[in-house]
Formats: structure tokens, C-alpha cells, sequence
């Protein structure tokens, strides 16, 4: 006997249970879901499909089972026109349905339509766009509006500004060549001491 078997697998024999196989109900509709809004009865002339019949076919056969209830409620014959809206409607969201004018609605069909059909001759000249009707030429108000702007040098925290350094006094970093020989020299240029300087003439390439 094996050692390692549990009291359980020792004591107890083993039973089989034979699984029974699934059973799932089946439906007699297609679509179980929708079932419940199909149209069974037809208002439409053309041929219809096997499990609908035509609406005047039901009626006459339902007169005849029911008279009482056909002289009262089914004199008059079905105005197939109120049942094909009924199904559109059926088909409407809730917004389309109550909120929405319909005769606005295919008002504007229409005129989307027209505006589709509607073409214009092959050779037809078109002299302006929407945006040259509607909008200025930027040119006008500026003439250098397509040119670039020219890409100054970005302040740098780590560049000292000679500007702020010379109202603040400040010297650090400064050697004592430029700041007493260097300068000297600038304010001599600057002044014209040493007399005016003369440019040499520009000739053409």
C-alpha cells in the first residue's frame, strides 16, 4: 500500500459521477430581444415576406371572426399612411421623435439635396475664394508680415550685462588692462581725441 495516501483515499472508495451533458433552451424567435416590436402586418403593396400578412388580409379575416368588434372600430379602412409613419417614428430617437419639427426637418433635406444636384458650368470663373471676400490681405496693414523675424540672442543668466555692470559699478572679473588702458583707449576713440578719423570711401563690386 502506498504510504503516502490520506485517510481520506484509504478509508473511502472513489465514485465516478458521470457529468450529464448541458441542456440549453432553445427559442423559438431568432431574435428574442426585438421580437416584441417586429410588424407583422404589411402596408405596403409589394410582396411580402412569408411570416408577415397584409394588413387588409388581416382585417377582413378579423371582421370575420369578430363582427360585433369590426362594425365598431373597423368600418372604416386603415389609412396605410398613419401606420407607415407610426413605424418611422418607431424608428425616431426620443429627440426626433418629440422635440424635433419634422416639416423643418425635411425642409432642409430638400435643400440640401438641391444644393448637392446643383452644378455649376465647366468653364465658370470663380474671380474670388470665401477668404479673400471675407478677410483683408494681411499685406496691407503690414507689409512685412510673411518675413521672419530675426532670432535675437536669448538672455542668459550667466552672461553679465555691460550695461547693469556699469551703473552698478560692479568690477569683479574685470583685469586692470581693461579697466584702465582698455578704457582710455575706448573714450580716446570715442571722443576723437587723437583727432576725426576718416573713413575710406566705399567703392562699388
Amino acid at each position: 500500500m502506498n504510504p503516502f495516501l490520506t485517510v481520506y483515499k484509504k478509508d473511502y472508495i472513489p465514485v465516478k459521477i458521470v457529468q450529464e451533458p448541458r441542456k440549453i433552451a432553445q427559442s423559438e424567435f431568432k431574435d428574442p430581444i426585438n421580437e416584441g416590436f417586429k410588424n407583422y402586418l404589411s402596408v405596403t403593396d409589394s410582396p411580402v415576406e412569408p411570416e408577415m400578412t397584409p394588413c387588409d388580409q388581416y382585417m377582413e379575416e378579423f371582421k370575420a371572426d369578430n363582427k360585433k368588434i369590426g362594425e365598431m372600430y373597423f368600418s372604416k379602412t386603415i389609412d396605410k399612411q398613419v401606420v407607415k409613419n407610426s413605424q418611422l417614428d418607431d424608428m425616431r430617437t426620443v429627440y426626433r421623435r418629440d422635440y424635433e419639427d419634422i416639416a423643418l426637418y425635411e425642409r432642409f433635406l430638400k435643400e440640401e439635396y438641391e444644393k448637392k444636384m446643383f452644378r455649376l458650368p465647366s468653364d465658370w470663373n470663380l474671380p474670388q475664394t470665401t477668404q479673400t471676400a471675407s478677410y483683408r490681405n494681411p499685406s496691407i496693414l503690414n507689409p512685412n508680415v510673411y518675413e521672419k523675424d530675426k532670432l535675437g540672442r536669448t538672455p542668459d543668466n550667466l552672461v553679465p550685462n555691460p550695461e547693469i555692470r556699469r551703473l552698478l559699478k560692479i568690477t569683479t572679473g574685470v583685469s586692470d588692462y581693461g579697466a584702465h588702458i582698455g578704457q582710455m583707449g575706448e573714450t580716446i576713440i570715442k571722443e576723437e581725441i587723437h583727432g576725426k578719423r576718416n573713413y575710406p570711401a566705399c567703392h562699388p563690386l
